[in-house]
């Protein structure tokens, strides 16, 4: 085996007509554009040997990504208006940083190349409900010469009135031999409202799973495939089971072609910026009444069937709902055209708060950095989390205001410096930051500050930690470089929970309080030994997804590069680490849902109950209905937001 690292639309010296079958899996996503996939597609059908394939895998489906954005949005924001979610989904489809292809792509791709002698489309297969299987597909390219089976033309049959059932369908079969089901609701996608509180209407509907589990009972083969005619609706070819390697035709290309297939993700850093320039432009060049009251990207216009702009699907250009209020002084619409660029806005009312308009950790940090470089003015994240408004920031940022420069990268990240009672200590993830905890500012009791303790070596210089012992010596330091005697109050998400614990008995051993040890879907260091190894491509292509809006600033590939090094150091750290024993009780939040299947989530071992071993008091556990992954959610940090508020009520420390 010969391991290459190189631009993917470059081939080098790969030798033509060789390979018996090339696999572009889990890639495409990050490719910038529709031209750079076809040039790889391109170099890949050349290199194929004759009969060879090529195996393009996990590609999110350009057609589902609306009702994909919808709901991931209203899962976080459940109580948002619907002009609201209208709203935020324009914004983040114009935003969006991967590339999505509708499966027409590839039929049109497959049209203009003789070589392509069958295209094989299908959906995810799997039994669960999550992304994967309800918003993404595979699609195998066949090169000649080859014979492939043609299953573009079966007798169909129509889910809803030629058949009802599966019953119906083995009739069907018997009649026909093999047939094509058409226009059957998609079961996958009708559960997806269920998440976020929606409702849910499943009459009629059919998991492809089980539509596959049916067929392989009967003797049949079957391969599912998206409706031509609607995102929510998918097709299934059934026959009897046959040795057919090379099908054509399970997939049935639109009829006419729905509009563009594939998104740009190279100008979508470039579109959140366009909207307040536009403005500025049109300022200049038209008398005040002209210039538009409100401007909005959209991906695409919403047509009627007659091809006109469908103006009653245009989203709600003020989804706050408040009255504008324009910039009265310059500081103001400074601050003012910033906030918009980072939120993909035309505009902002000096009363528009920054969080209620899409605002979240990633872009808070950006427009810090933004007021920074633009501006050249110091203002810490702390600052915009107690002044969210143009109006009030810009106040605190009067001429004769000294801010001190806060560096969000640095070892202690103050989120909350103001408070009477001793400070809450936020230990890092993996990566490093502890940014994510920044949601849970606006949710916390106001007496009590906030810190973040992050890792070293984002500055390039002072050297990472080479032992989790290291670390904690470290970062107990720090703390008790702020608050030199306790009661301590320690929280920790994911590896930062584990961590928080290690500091928790070592400020106990050094003879401290610690009056609040709080987990969040933490495990102690002998869970990491079963974790599986992963490499800098896979931590990376994860942080590039979480930390896209940050692209722009000038260190942000060396960010995305030292978070991951970072993650992957202190992965191999803790499987030498053995977690200590703490003296008290602990307050563990647990992650209900599989992060995959977003099914209640099954564990070997209940993480709650592996810290039975290093504590030596209670384990109170408190579920939460998210994936680990979603513990900093604006609602999830609300929720453990309330819970903590009470322990700290319940604390019996003045």
């Amino acid at each position: 085996m010969t391991l290459r690292c190189g631009p993917a639309d470059e081939a080098g010296d790969l030798p033509l007509a060789h390979f018996d079958t090339v696999i572009l899996n889990s890639i495409v996503s990050y490719f910038p554009d529709a031209d750079y996939l076809a040039r790889v597609l391109d170099i890949a059908l050349a290199r194929l040997a004759p009969g060879g394939r090529i195996v393009v895998g996990d590609i999110r489906n350009h057609r589902t990504q609306k009702a994909f954005t919808a709901a991931v949005h209203r899962s976080r924001h459940p109580d948002d208006r619907a002009a609201a979610v209208q709203a935020a989904v324009s914004r983040a489809l114009v935003d969006e940083k991967e590339l999505v292809i509708d499966p027409d792509y590839f039929t049109q791709w497959a049209d203009t190349h003789p070589d392509v002698v069958a295209t094989d489309i299908r959906l995810k297969q799997g039994s669960h409900h999550n992304e994967l299987t309800r918003h993404r597909y595979e699609v195998v390219l066949h090169k000649g010469p080859n014979r492939a089976l043609d299953l573009a033309d079966l007798p169909v049959a129509a889910w809803g009135s030629d058949v009802h059932q599966l019953s119906d369908v083995a009739t069907a079969l018997a009649r026909h031999g093999r047939v094509r089901l058409t226009r059957v609701p998609n079961a996958r996608l009708v559960t997806e409202a269920g998440e976020w509180g929606g409702p849910i209407d499943d009459r009629g509907a059919l998991d492809p799973a089980e539509l596959e589990a049916w067929g392989t009972a009967q003797g049949l083969a079957v391969y599912c495939t998206w409706s031509p005619e609607s995102a929510e609706h998918f097709e299934a070819v059934l026959l009897p089971d046959v040795d057919a390697p090379v099908c054509d035709g399970v997939y049935r290309p639109a009829p006419t072609p729905s509009g563009r297939l594939v998104n740009t993700p190279a100008v979508s850093g470039r579109a959140s910026r366009l909207p307040s320039r536009l403005r500025e432009e049109l300022t200049r060049e038209l008398p005040a009444f002209m210039v538009p009251s409100e401007i909005m990207l959209l991906d695409r216009l919403p047509l009627t069937k007659n091809g006109k702009v469908d103006r009653a699907a245009l989203p709600d250009p003020d989804p706050t709902g408040g009255e504008y209020r324009a910039p009265r002084t310059p500081r103001e619409e400074a601050l003012a055209g910033l906030f918009a660029e980072v939120l993909g806005l035309d505009r902002i009312g000096i009363d528009d708060d920054f969080f209620a308009c899409g605002g979240h950790s990633l872009r808070l940090t950006r427009l810090v950095w933004q007021i920074h470089e633009k501006l050249g003015m110091e203002v810490p994240i702390r600052t915009v989390f107690q002044y969210p408004t143009v109006a009030e920031l810009a106040a605190q940022l009067s001429a004769d205001a000294q801010v001190g420069f806060e560096d969000p990268f640095a070892a202690l990240l103050p989120i909350r410096t103001e408070g009477d009672r001793p400070p809450l200590w936020w230990l890092h993830p993996g990566g490093g930051l502890s940014w994510p905890y920044l949601s849970f500012g606006r949710h916390i009791d106001p007496s009590w500050p906030l810190y973040g303790i992050q890792a070293r070596g984002f500055d390039g210089v002072t050297p990472r930690a080479t032992s989790i012992e290291d670390m904690v010596e470290d970062y107990v330091r720090q703390v008790r470089d702020v608050q030199p005697n306790g009661p301590y109050y320690l929280l920790g998400w994911s590896f930062g929970g584990t961590l928080a614990h290690a500091m928790a008995a070592e400020l106990q051993r050094r003879g401290e309080e610690v009056a609040l040890l709080a987990l969040l879907d933490s495990a102690p260091a002998s869970h990491f030994a079963d974790l599986e190894l992963l490499d800098e491509d896979m931590v990376r292509m994860f942080l590039v997804n979480y930390m896209g809006h940050l692209k722009g600033m000038e260190e942000y590939e060396f960010l995305v590069g030292t978070a991951s090094e970072i993650f992957i150091e202190h992965l191999e750290q803790m499987r030498r680490y053995t977690s200590p024993r703490y003296r008290g009780d602990v307050v563990f939040f647990n992650a209900l849902l599989d992060p995959e299947t977003h099914d209640k989530r099954h564990l070997d071992a209940e993480m709650d109950v592996l810290w039975h071993e290093y504590v030596d008091g209670h384990v109170q556990r408190f579920d939460i209905a998210c994936a680990h992954n979603e513990m900093y959610w604006p609602r999830n940090a609300a929720e453990i937001s309330r819970v903590v508020n009470r322990m700290l009520r319940e604390t019996r420390h003045p």
